[in-house]
């Protein structure tokens, strides 16, 4: 378990390090273990971030629009923006779900609220630049 919390636990130091293979070998499994604890937290970081800008404006139209069983969708919706995409999609058909339970008028309003916040959240930037062109 150390291993996978910290890379460098029971592996040895690089200063005096041997010339066998095993050394060599334990050193780059090391280097590498660290990249990926690197490159994974710099994703889950960006994760959180994303879920919580989600969450934030999935919350502003819960509570706005007075949706039943807001504390509950607004979690939903943190911790399925954990999961890229498809967490994304689970959310949002869990608030357009319960707007049905309201009326077919506010899954409709769900519905145009969600697409163009993932609208607006995927529009990748180059494209604004050259429409302005």
């Amino acid at each position: 378990m150390g291993l996978f919390l910290n890379p460098q636990f029971g592996l040895a130091q690089k200063s005096g390090a041997g010339d066998d293979l095993y050394s060599a070998t334990t050193l780059e499994i090391a280097e590498r273990f660290k990249t990926l604890y690197k490159s994974f937290s710099t994703v889950m970081g960006a994760q959180v971030i994303i879920s919580a800008i989600n969450t934030g404006l999935t919350a502003v139209f819960v509570i706005g629009v007075g949706l039943p069983y807001a504390v509950v969708v607004i979690g939903v919706t943190f911790l399925c923006g954990f999961v890229p995409i498809v967490g994304n999609l689970v959310s949002n058909s869990v608030v357009v779900a319960i707007g049905f339970t309201v009326s077919p008028k506010m899954a409709l309003g769900a519905l145009i609220f969600l697409i163009r916040q993932i609208e607006t959240r995927t529009e990748p930037a180059h494209f604004s630049i050259r429409a302005q062109r």
